[in-house]
């Protein structure tokens, strides 16, 4: 098999051996997590793909038939390979440590951010236990708090300009609430009074005034 799916012909691990939120910050216990979910789940749909072609099902009806199961099969083959891929390519940067450790945090967050959404998938085969999955959650929660100072970097270090965002919530100086009023004055479509709202709404809302 190519390195991309030679996980395949491993045997698979019992179950996560995770004890504590600290953890789950730990790269091993989270790509075998994926790789686990992207095992079983790929397995399933190949036994089922399997059965329906032995019970006499054409290829393409089994095809159709598995289809749901396919579909999120490479789903989790694809998030194992972008969480392997995104902490090898952080591992491998050998300067700038304070850099590292950033994006270190970010591929955490993205790799537990996935167990916390996809929780069923994990715990499905019984790879993570309930307990488990509450210490990621833990572990997923509190990297929030640590990533909060690094997000205006993170997303600066992308260099869109204004021009590209068009947004008054990703400018450049960060005052938001003022530029979100600025940008409401300026827009043509607020200095117009619509004639459903003479007609309707203003005199719905005279006539609804509070006798207090």
């Amino acid at each position: 098999l190519p390195h991309t799916t030679s996980y395949l012909s491993t045997p698979l691990s019992s179950g996560c051996q995770a004890n504590t939120p600290l953890d789950f910050l730990n790269p091993d216990v989270y790509i075998k997590a994926y790789e686990s979910r992207a095992y079983r789940l790929i397995a399933a749909a190949a036994n089922k793909l399997h059965r329906l072609v032995q019970s006499g099902a054409e290829q393409y009806v089994a095809w159709n038939s598995t289809s749901v199961e396919l579909v999120k099969a490479s789903i989790a083959h694809i998030h194992y390979l972008i969480v392997k891929t995104f902490f090898s390519a952080v591992n491998s940067l050998s300067t700038q440590p304070e850099i590292k450790t950033a994006l270190k945090r970010l591929c955490d967050l993205y790799a537990l951010h996935g167990i916390f959404t996809s929780a069923g998938d994990f715990l499905q085969h019984g790879y993570l236990s309930g307990k488990q999955l509450d210490l990621a959650t833990t572990a997923y929660l509190g990297l929030l708090a640590d990533l909060r100072k690094d997000a205006v970097l993170l997303v600066d270090a992308l260099d869109y300009t204004d021009q590209q965002l068009i947004s008054a919530l990703g400018t450049y100086d960060g005052n938001v609430y003022h530029n979100l009023l600025e940008w409401a004055q300026r827009n043509p479509n607020n200095k117009e009074v619509s004639p459903v709202f003479e007609k309707y709404l203003k005199p719905y809302l005279q006539s609804n005034q509070s006798k207090l």
